[in-house]
C-alpha cells in the first residue's frame, strides 16, 4: 500500500523527532486522514532501525483489528495481544495490544521496547497506560513514547501537548501539564478537505423545533446534571417527534442517517419516532446484538440508526451521509468525534483519485457531496468560536486574577507566551516582553524587577537539550534568594538552588498589585512600597522630577515640575532627610487624569 503524502511526512516527522528526543511527541490527524497506516508504517520502521519490539496500545479490540489490516498492507507480520480476541501474541516485533490485556499479563514483557504508540491519545493517558509505560522504561530508560489523535485536547487538561508544531509553547490557561512535549506533525480537517481526501462538512439551518438547552450548565466536574439533561431531552414527546420528522425530511438523499440520542430513554422516544422496518438502536445494552444491528445498517438494509454514547471512535461508514445530534455534549473532542462520523467519502468511478484534481472531481460527481450535520441544541456556539469547527474552544484550569488574555515575547528565548492581563486603570502602555511602561516610555520597577502587565510568571519556552525539552528559566517577577542569589519564583518559600528559605510574607506579588478598590479620585493615603526617580523635561521645557510609586494597592506616576513646593519636599523626603516617604497621600485630577502628591507620612 502507498503511503498518501502527509502521512509519509507525519512518518518522517515522528522517526525525526524520536531520534533526537526521549521525549513524547504527538502527530495530530483529523478523521480520515488514516491514522492506522500511519502506525503501522512509524512502528515499522522503529523496529528496523532499533532491532526492539515497537508495543502498538489501542483503546478498543475493533480498533486493534483494524489497526492490524494497515501492517498486513505494509507487508508487516503484527502480535495481537488482546484478552477478547483470545490471543496473546508476542511473536512479532510489533505488537498491537489492548491496555488492560498487557497490564495484567506484564511479566510476559520481559524484552525490551523501543517504543510505545498510542492510538487515539486523547483518550489513552489513563493510568493504566502510564503504569504500562513505566514498566517498559524500567528495562529501556530511552523509551519513546509517540502519540496519534484527530483532537489533542481534553475537557479538563486542555491541550495534551506543550509545543506546536511551529514551536508555539500553550500557556496553563490551554494545557495544564500536558503530557506530550511536542506535536511533532498536524494534518487538520481544512487540509483534508481541500486535497478530497474528506468531504466538506456542512451545517444545516435549524428553522424547526430545538431543545432548549441553555439552562444546561457544566459542575464543578464539567459535566451536566444527570437530572437536567432528563429534563431537556426526556418526555419531550411532541418536540421529539416533531425533531425527527424535521431530520427525516432534511436527510441527504440515498445516504443513511445516525441519531445521537442524550440518554438510553431519549434514544428509545426517538427510536418510536422513527419507521421501524428501518432503523436500528444501539445503547450497548446487548454486545451481540450491536453488532448485529452495526451490521445490518453498514450494509444498507436500515438507513437509520440511533445511538447513545457509541458509533464515535473507531466507527467508520462512508455511507452515512446525515449526522443528527439530538444531545449536548461536554466534550469538544466527543462533539468533533460525532460530526466527523460523516467525512468518508465515496468516489464516483472514472476519475485518478491520485491527484487531488481526481478526487475534487470524483467526489463532486458522487451521490455524497457533503457530510450533512443537523444539530438540534447549541453545540456549535458552545463548542466553537464564531462556529468555526476548526477553532475549539479549548481551556484548561482558569487562570487566577481572571481578566483578557495577553501575548508577550520572553526576552530570553523569543517564545511567544499568553498570559492573562493585569489591570491597568491607569492605561499604562507595555513592551513587547510584557512590562508596563510609564508616561516617560520607561519600564516601573518594583522590589523584583520591572512590572509585568500579566499574571505570568515564568516562561512556557521550550529547548531541546540533549535529548529533552526542558522549560525556559527566564522569569518576569524573580524571587532572588538571600543565599545563593539564583532566581525563584515570587511565590517560593524555598530556593529551587540551594533550598534555603526565602519565604518575605510582607512583600508578596498579590500585595503588590492588588488592584485599588476605592475611588481615586477621592484622596487616598496609602503605604509606599517601593518608589523610583528619574529627571526629565516637560513639554515646555522645565526640569522635572518624574517618580514611579508602588503602594500597598496602586501603581502610579507623579510629575513634579522643580518650580513646585513639592519637588522640594520630595527631595527632602528622598536624599538623606530625616523622613522618608514611608506613606504617600494622593489624589486623581479629574481634568488632566494625572495623579497629585498632596503629602507624606500622614495618617
Amino acid at each position: 500500500m502507498k503511503l498518501r503524502y502527509y502521512q509519509k511526512a507525519a512518518d518522517e516527522s515522528a522517526i525525526d523527532w524520536m531520534k533526537k528526543s526521549t521525549e513524547p511527541g504527538l502527530i495530530e490527524a483529523f478523521q480520515g486522514a488514516g491514522k492506522s497506516l500511519i502506525i503501522a508504517s512509524v512502528a515499522k520502521k522503529v523496529r528496523e532501525i532499533s532491532g526492539k519490539y515497537v508495543l502498538c496500545l489501542v483503546p478498543s479490540a475493533t480498533l486493534l483489528k483494524q489497526n492490524a489490516e494497515k501492517f498486513k498492507a505494509l507487508g508487516e507480520h503484527v502480535s495481537m495481544f488482546s484478552a477478547s480476541l483470545k490471543s496473546k501474541s508476542l511473536r512479532y516485533p510489533c505488537v498491537l495490544a489492548t491496555p488492560m490485556s498487557v497490564k495484567n499479563s506484564l511479566d510476559k514483557f520481559k524484552i525490551q521496547f523501543a517504543a510505545v504508540i498510542l492510538d487515539e491519545a486523547d483518550r489513552s493517558l489513563t493510568p493504566t497506560i502510564l503504569y504500562i509505560i513505566d514498566k517498559l522504561r524500567e528495562k529501556n530508560p530511552n523509551l519513546r513514547v509517540l502519540g496519534l489523535t484527530g483532537t489533542p485536547f481534553t475537557m479538563n487538561g486542555g491541550y495534551i501537548y506543550r509545543l506546536t508544531v511551529d514551536g508555539k509553547a500553550w500557556p496553563d490557561t490551554k494545557a495544564k501539564d500536558p503530557y506530550f512535549a511536542k506535536q511533532v506533525y498536524k494534518i487538520g480537517r481544512r487540509e483534508l478537505t481541500e486535497e478530497g481526501f474528506i468531504v466538506p462538512i456542512e451545517f444545516g439551518e435549524i428553522s424547526a423545533e430545538r431543545y432548549d438547552t441553555e439552562s444546561l450548565a457544566l459542575n464543578s466536574m464539567n459535566k451536566f446534571d444527570s437530572k437536567e439533561v432528563d429534563r431537556v431531552f426526556v418526555g419531550q414527546g411532541r418536540k421529539t417527534a416533531s425533531i425527527v420528522a424535521d431530520a427525516v425530511n432534511r436527510a441527504l438523499p440515498g445516504g443513511r442517517v445516525i441519531f445521537f440520542a442524550a440518554t438510553i430513554q431519549h434514544a428509545k422516544e426517538v427510536f418510536a419516532s422513527l419507521p421501524a422496518w428501518n432503523s436500528a438502536i444501539v445503547t450497548g445494552d446487548n454486545e451481540k446484538e450491536v453488532k448485529d444491528e452495526i451490521k445490518k445498517y453498514k450494509a444498507g438494509e436500515k438507513r437509520y440508526i440511533v445511538c447513545v454514547n457509541m458509533l464515535t471512535v473507531g466507527f467508520d461508514d462512508p455511507g452515512t451521509h446525515t449526522i443528527v445530534v439530538m444531545r449536548k455534549t461536554e466534550s469538544s473532542a466527543l462533539y468533533l468525534q460525532i460530526i466527523g462520523r460523516t467525512v468518508r467519502p465515496i468516489y464516483a468511478d472514472g476519475y485518478d483519485l491520485e491527484t487531488k484534481e481526481g478526487r475534487l472531481a470524483s467526489i463532486a460527481a458522487s451521490p455524497k457531496k457533503y457530510g450533512l450535520i443537523l444539530d438540534y441544541t447549541d453545540n456549535p456556539d458552545f463548542h466553537f468560536v464564531d462556529h468555526d469547527i476548526d477553532s475549539p474552544k479549548i481551556s484548561a484550569k482558569k487562570a487566577s486574577g481572571g481578566g483578557e488574555g495577553l501575548s508577550v515575547i520572553c526576552p530570553s528565548c523569543e517564545t511567544e507566551n499568553e498570559f492573562t492581563a493585569r489591570p491597568n486603570p491607569d492605561g499604562f502602555k507595555m513592551d513587547s516582553s510584557g512590562y508596563f511602561l510609564d508616561l516617560m516610555g520607561e519600564r516601573i520597577d518594583t522590589p523584583y524587577g520591572p512590572m509585568p502587565s500579566h499574571m505570568g510568571r515564568r516562561c512556557f519556552g521550550m529547548q531541546l537539550v540533549l535529548g529533552k525539552l526542558e522549560r525556559c528559566l527566564y522569569r518576569w517577577s524573580p524571587k532572588k534568594c538571600p543565599h545563593c542569589f539564583a532566581d525563584n519564583d515570587i511565590a517560593a518559600r524555598y530556593c529551587s538552588e540551594c533550598k534555603g528559605e526565602i519565604v518575605d510574607p510582607n512583600n508578596s506579588l498579590i500585595d503588590i498589585y492588588k488592584p485599588a478598590v476605592k475611588d481615586p479620585y477621592q484622596q487616598q493615603t496609602e503605604r509606599v512600597i517601593a518608589w523610583h526617580t528619574k529627571k526629565a523635561k516637560s513639554k515646555a521645557g522645565d526640569d522635572m522630577l518624574v517618580v514611579n510609586y508602588i503602594t500597598e494597592n496602586k501603581k502610579l506616576v507623579i510629575f513634579y515640575l522643580v518650580r513646585r513646593p513639592e519637588y522640594a519636599e520630595l527631595v527632602k523626603a528622598t536624599n538623606g532627610g530625616e523622613t522618608k516617604p514611608e506613606t504617600l497621600t494622593y489624589i486623581k485630577d479629574v481634568k488632566t487624569g494625572y495623579y497629585r502628591a498632596l503629602g507624606y507620612n500622614q495618617l
